[in-house]
């Protein structure tokens, strides 16, 4: 069964009745997923109080080099291309709609992959986003109804020639690996499901041959992801409330939140609990980490810095809850609470916790998770020569193409290759501290989807945020 997404080719896993009669007249309009347990407020109960109403998405931003993926809550997917100087414009939008995506896309090497709240796994060709002819989607699970697709998906490159996985937390309790380079030929299913005892919200974070998560069953879960393994848990460890934050890996830490208002500190090894922390509030929002501070935001609207034996270093009251997961910069932290203020911290340790700029108020809601890009701005035969070195060693900072200005001028498109290969590898908010830290100046940016169908680029520059443009996803600029 095939149906075109955006001029792309989508294969189908399984074919459901009423899901083909949603998609046939989903170009109509919004088609609005009324799920009463979505972002409930109490963790354990059935229906409730929410924070995201109908599953229309939180519009999420992604960037990767030039290209600004962008999910709208109407269900479109647009691509804009980012110049890097403050012009951006309208590469294509989706001709069909991708109801209900939460987290930020994941980015392979040829491949753009999002969940939804179809319950579908979507990965769509990068050129086929930009008019192509290929792309599929397979329905997560082992039924003909599948689950919505609340948390985010994690790519896993695994040693020795195994396949690249994808993996799914789904709404229906399990997670899933798929295969991601799937040639529609065959199950794209990898091994069983692992089952926990209720639905997943947290994204899976990976390291090495291990993927954690968190459960609404409480626990927070490291699994094996080998395949051919008879057991796939290494350990669990129970909290005392839903766990719908994605965890960060601080030293030999698994740092995660809790819907009973706690931080945990476990032991990446073996699951033993190190410490816990108590907020005022749940904590939602995924902590981020630089070398030696963890800065975690809750739904008190703290960001509350914590080092590594629990100390409190300090607080800043955001003056609303916090459900997207910030940013760190080489400056600073980036925050945006829920009710739209955005704000750059200061992580300096003489200066800790002190605002750096004013708070911006987008006037719209902020649930999706930040995007970040860092681009190495060397000027200097030394800075360059450090860069490549990062890169490929000697043998390429003492290529004679990129060692002096007049070689790099010359080789340009060569030079930009090798160092967006490379970016492309490399994680966001790491990469940018040891760039600068190697004395490589670098370029931050930071990527903001709002609920008012706006998305946003801020540079972090001078110890400030400063607006580079706004776009409307109805193709638009914005103020």
């Amino acid at each position: 069964m095939f149906h075109h997404f955006e001029g792309v080719r989508i294969i189908e896993g399984t074919r459901s009745p009423i899901r083909l009669a949603l998609l046939r007249n989903i170009r109509g309009g919004p088609v609005l997923f009324a799920l009463c347990a979505i972002l409930l407020i109490a963790a354990t109960a059935g229906c409730g109080r929410n924070l995201g109403g109908d599953i229309v998405g939180w519009s999420p931003a992604t960037v990767s080099g030039s290209v600004v993926y962008v999910s709208t809550k109407q269900g479109e997917v647009l691509t804009l291309a980012d110049n890097g100087f403050g012009d951006v414009s309208l590469i294509d939008t989706s001709a069909e709609l991708i109801p209900g995506i939460h987290s930020n896309f994941v980015i392979g090497e040829d491949l753009v992959f999002t969940a939804s709240s179809d319950g579908f796994l979507y990965a769509l060709d990068k050129e086929a986003l930009q008019g192509g002819e290929r792309g599929w989607r397979y329905p997560v699970g082992l039924g003909d109804d599948p689950q919505p697709l609340i948390a985010g998906l994690a790519l896993w490159d695994p040693p020795g020639g195994q396949r690249q996985a994808v993996l799914v937390a789904s709404q229906d309790g399990s997670l899933y690996a798929y295969d991601a380079n799937w040639d529609q030929a065959s199950d794209p299913l990898l091994w069983p499901p692992f089952v926990t005892g209720d639905k997943i919200w947290s994204t899976p974070v990976i390291s090495e041959n291990t993927a954690y998560f968190g459960s609404h069953d409480q626990n927070v879960y490291a699994i094996y992801l080998d395949e051919g393994r008879d057991t796939r848990e290494k350990w669990r460890f129970a909290t005392g409330g839903a766990v719908a934050a994605s965890p960060l890996l601080f030293q030999d830490l698994v740092i995660v939140g809790s819907f009973d208002k706690k931080l945990y500190a476990l032991d990446a090894a073996d699951g033993t609990l190190r410490w816990t922390f108590e907020g005022n509030n749940w904590f939602w929002a995924g902590a981020v980490a630089d070398e030696r501070t963890i800065f975690a935001s809750s739904m008190d609207g703290n960001v509350y810095a914590l080092d590594a034996s629990l100390n409190l270093l300090w607080k800043y009251q955001m003056g609303s809850s916090i459900v997207s997961t910030p940013v760190l910069t080489t400056n600073g932290l980036v925050v945006a609470s829920k009710d739209g203020k955005i704000i750059l911290l200061d992580t300096n340790p003489v200066t800790l916790g002190q605002s750096r700029s004013i708070p911006i108020d987008l006037g719209a809601e902020v649930k999706a998770p930040l995007s970040m890009r860092v681009r190495p701005i060397p000027t200097t035969d030394d800075q360059y020569r450090l860069l490549l070195e990062m890169i490929g060693g000697i043998r390429l900072a003492e290529d004679p193409r990129f060692a002096t200005s007049t070689a790099r001028q010359r080789f340009r498109q060569e030079l930009d290759e090798e160092i967006d290969g490379w970016m492309a590898t490399q994680i966001q908010d790491t990469v940018g501290r040891r760039l600068f830290a190697a004395g490589i100046p670098v370029e931050e940016s930071v990527f903001v989807g709002a609920e008012d169908n706006t998305v946003r680029r801020f540079d972090v520059k001078n110890s400030q945020l400063r607006l580079v443009w706004c776009y409307h996803t109805k193709d638009v600029l914005c103020e």
